[in-house]
């Protein structure tokens, strides 16, 4: 097993050349999916008002599914990215990738990765 390495100014260089061009929907895709999540989190605060525990537990618990929900899109995220490094066609509509097709898999695999990191 004799591979090549290459440095990280290489790797660099590399991405730097198969995102060329391809800026614009990628910075696009990145900002829909942060103002979803800002959007969520703002829904969810203006739904449930209140300082009392059960309206923290509400609104944590509600986070925690808009969490879950969000972390589909990295299903077509990673699509995205997988179709611009192999040099496929590729797409706004790859962020829904994880709704339409294997939605129970993405899912759940969301949810465990949320309940990990929370």
């Amino acid at each position: 097993m004799n591979m090549a390495y290459q440095t990280s100014a290489q790797l660099k260089e590399r991405a730097r050349m198969q995102l060329e061009g391809k800026y614009g929907i990628a910075v696009a895709m990145q900002v829909l999916i942060q103002l979803a999540g800002l959007i969520g989190s703002m829904a969810v605060g203006w739904l449930i008002p209140g300082s009392t525990v059960t309206a923290y537990l509400i609104r944590l618990g509600m986070s925690y599914i808009l969490s879950v929900f969000l972390g589909v899109f990295s299903v077509g995220t990673a699509l995205f990215c997988l179709h611009i490094a192999c040099g496929g066609p590729y797409g706004i509509e790859d962020l829904i990738y994880g709704f339409r097709n294997q939605f129970e898999k993405s899912l759940l695999l969301s949810m465990v990765i949320t309940a990990f990191s929370t």
